[in-house]
């Protein structure tokens, strides 16, 4: 609940407009309860920030671990991506705007590269499988091609939540020129 609470608030206000005290009212704890499990709320906004990661890689390797062909998984990981991005894009926003600011450097930017590599780790894993089945060339790392499909479905994603003109991509062009490419 207090995890609950706290997304719903970082992801909708600036970090210095959030008190514990408003994270128990809207979690329906008391603040006492509240301090017993986070001594603050940098402590807080680094759990709610672990969680959403966790909750990624959770659904990241779950599409991963089905027996399917290559590019059915492909197509659902796309998605994830997209919908955690879509869903959690305020509290990733709030996480590098305070990294700009050097605010809440005290292990949360390790963990951040930490966590970015985990999900690197899954998709690379996910374009080793792409590799062996023949769909994807082989004469590139798979973490580069997991790189660049992450980039790719990310910037897609960011560009869907905030309209921008000219940049109306279907989630089947996006898979389309990650798969073959621009070039003719």
């Amino acid at each position: 609940m207090i995890l609950g609470a706290g997304e719903q608030l970082f992801g909708t206000r600036r970090y210095d407009e959030i008190t514990m005290e408003e994270v128990a009212r809207q979690a329906g704890v008391g603040k006492g309860t509240l301090y017993r499990y986070f001594s603050g709320k940098e402590a807080l906004l680094s759990a709610v920030l672990q969680a959403c990661h966790e909750d990624l890689v959770a659904s990241l390797r779950q599409a991963c671990g089905r027996e399917s062909e290559f590019r059915p998984l492909l197509r659902e990981v796309c998605q994830e991506v997209s919908r955690s991005q879509e869903r959690r894009h305020p509290m990733f926003h709030l996480l590098f705007t305070q990294q700009r600011r050097g605010e809440g450097q005290s292990g949360r930017c390790a963990a951040f590269q930490r966590n970015c590599a985990e999900v690197r780790e899954v998709l690379t894993a996910l374009m080793e499988r792409g590799v062996s089945e023949g769909v994807l060339r082989d004469d590139m790392s798979p973490g580069k091609l997991a790189w660049l499909f992450l980039s790719l479905v990310r910037s897609w994603s960011h560009s869907r939540m905030h309209g921008v003109p000219g940049f109306e991509l279907t989630m089947d062009d996006v898979l389309e020129l990650f798969g073959k490419g621009a070039m003719k």
